[in-house]
């Protein structure tokens, strides 16, 4: 079934001006008919979907990494083909006002189908950046 999801949340920094918020899915969770914009808050802000990616990481065996006298080198991080993040969704241009800290901030994704089977699927996680997308 295809559903429209709410999300609710108080942020614990204010949410600037022009800013922006990634949304992470858990996996299974898919968008079904991604819009252009949607509203936060009343505000129209953009909407872009960026799909479902593997996770990448760098191995944990040793040694982590290795070096000279001058450099540290890490092992170049590697696809684990059966693990996968969800997709992901930015919301840009969050309003001409910043939003203060602590105060209820929500939005609806319309269009989400989720997974057909129960279980624990993951966490969704939430990032605040600037409008040149660095983290606040």
């Amino acid at each position: 079934d295809v559903t429209n999801l709410t999300f609710r949340f108080r942020p614990q920094s204010p949410l600037p001006a022009k800013g922006q918020m990634l949304l992470q899915l858990p996996p299974g969770i898919e968008v079904v008919d991604p819009p252009t914009f949607t509203s936060l808050m009343g505000t129209p802000v953009r909407f872009t979907l960026i799909e479902s990616t593997f996770l990448y990481y760098t191995p944990a065996s040793f040694p982590y990494y290795s070096f000279d006298q001058v450099s540290v080198f890490l092992s170049t991080p590697e696809p684990v083909p059966t693990e996968y993040r969800g997709a992901s969704i930015m919301l840009s241009g969050l309003g001409e006002v910043p939003l203060p800290a602590n105060v209820e901030v929500s939005f609806t994704i319309p269009s989400i189908r989720v997974r057909p089977y129960t279980g624990m699927s993951g966490t969704f996680q939430i990032a605040t950046l600037l409008s040149g997308e660095n983290n606040i």
